[in-house]
């Protein structure tokens, strides 16, 4: 059964200080903003929250920042992907130890894997996190599944 992450879930972006450091003080005020809004849920760290730039440190300390600024009560998702799957699953981890509500993952933006690779690369990032859930059975999303062919110009 799929979490329920709410209906409203925002990207946030990721305020940076002048000296190019992650500003904590302003990514804690800015989930609390985001919150008192109506957004149920946080994805921190996604290409919004400039994902590419930041290290997996910062990127850990930014879902830390966040869920405790909003509590238990509010879903945070951790942007997690990264063109390395090792890698990946290592921040996938870190999302779990440290209580984000789920994961972002998507395809690696430069080393994609094949339609038929998707599922394998996902199921080998889920079997490496412990106790985690997901809620798309083992075939991965629709496009990943082998066989499936994407939709182009009326033709099937």
């Amino acid at each position: 059964m799929p979490a329920d992450w709410g209906r409203l879930l925002t990207a946030m972006i990721t305020p940076m200080a002048a000296d190019g450091a992650v500003n904590e003080e302003a990514l804690a005020e800015l989930a609390r903003a985001l919150v008192a809004s109506g957004t149920e849920g946080l994805v921190v760290t996604g290409t919004t929250g400039e994902s590419p730039t930041l290290t997996d440190e910062e990127k850990v300390r930014a879902w830390q920042v966040v869920k405790e600024a909003v509590g238990a009560d509010v879903a945070v998702i951790a942007g997690a992907t990264d063109n390395n799957t090792a890698r990946s699953i290592t921040l996938t981890q870190e999302a779990e130890r440290i209580g984000c509500d789920g994961v972002l993952m998507t395809v690696p933006a430069y080393n994609k894997p094949t339609q038929e690779g998707l599922p394998a690369r996902a199921a080998l990032q889920r079997s490496r996190t412990h106790g985690a859930e997901h809620d798309g059975g083992d075939d991965g999303p629709p496009l990943a599944r082998p066989g499936h062919r994407r939709h182009q110009g009326g033709e099937r």
